[in-house]
């Protein structure tokens, strides 16, 4: 009888573990240390590309020495790991996701097929969680083979030249996909904060907003992106990199 009982609580204690309050404050949490992560990161990238490579590398320098501290950096990886994870369970335990998506709003100016905010905020995590890990291994994982390996912008030029199709893109859904998440994130914490209920009410009166919030950080990517693609100035090649497949520049990360 002790052991069924026993067997309940640790049961009941699990459930609770993974009630979705409790998720929603997990992802809430590292979410925030994200945030501080990626906000290093928008100054280096947004503002640092248009004052070319100085300027860029400067801050990258300048950033690296809090975000690489080898007592912060496993804290922001572990939040990043466990946010994605808490995010796709989430995602995954919603019956109701795609109409959260899509849901209907007669009162919007934009058509009912396109996502509700909360529905772009869904779909830029899923783009930020095929991106994450990819970006995260190229600039941490060749580390481990060469002390010298570093990303900086002449290295992101040499993509963006080499194989535009892909990293035009790669980059710019990446970017445009954080800056509208993290605002979005910002907005929901607010609303825990301050006890707003109808905050789901509230986003799809202005959805028309949220589409314009995202837009702006899509022109801001597209700008940073022109700035280290060399349109709005010359830029210099990484020196040694001669014309390469995608498969022979990613070995040649790990080589010292």
């Amino acid at each position: 009888m002790s052991n069924i009982l026993n067997y309940d609580y640790d049961n009941k204690k699990r459930f609770l573990i993974l009630s979705t309050e409790n998720l929603q404050r997990i992802q809430g949490l590292t979410g925030i240390v994200i945030s501080g992560f990626y906000q290093l990161h928008f100054v280096n990238v947004i503002i640092g590309s248009h004052f070319r490579e100085a300027g860029f590398d400067g801050l990258r320098d300048l950033f690296r020495q809090i975000y690489q501290n080898k007592f912060i950096e496993p804290i922001i990886l572990g939040s990043i790991g466990i946010h994605l994870g808490v995010n796709a369970y989430l995602i995954l335990k919603r019956r109701k996701y795609n109409q959260e998506l899509y849901e209907k709003d007669i009162n919007s100016t934009i058509s009912a097929k396109m996502p509700t905010p909360y529905g772009l905020y869904q779909l830029s995590s899923i783009f930020i969680s095929a991106f994450i890990f990819t970006h995260v291994s190229a600039v941490r994982l060749p580390i481990l083979f060469n002390p010298n390996h570093t990303v900086g912008f002449s290295g992101i030029y040499y993509t963006l030249k080499s194989w535009p199709l892909i990293f035009y893109p790669y980059y710019f859904l990446f970017s445009s996909s954080m800056i509208y998440h993290w605002i979005f994130s910002y907005w929901r914490i607010c609303c825990r904060a301050f006890n707003i209920s109808n905050h789901r009410a509230i986003e799809y009166q202005s959805k028309s907003s949220w589409y314009k919030v995202y837009g702006v950080g899509a022109l801001m990517s597209t700008s940073a992106l022109l700035a280290l693609g060399g349109k709005y100035f010359r830029v210099l090649p990484p020196f040694g990199l001669g014309n390469m497949n995608l498969l022979q520049f990613a070995k040649s990360m790990f080589n010292k």
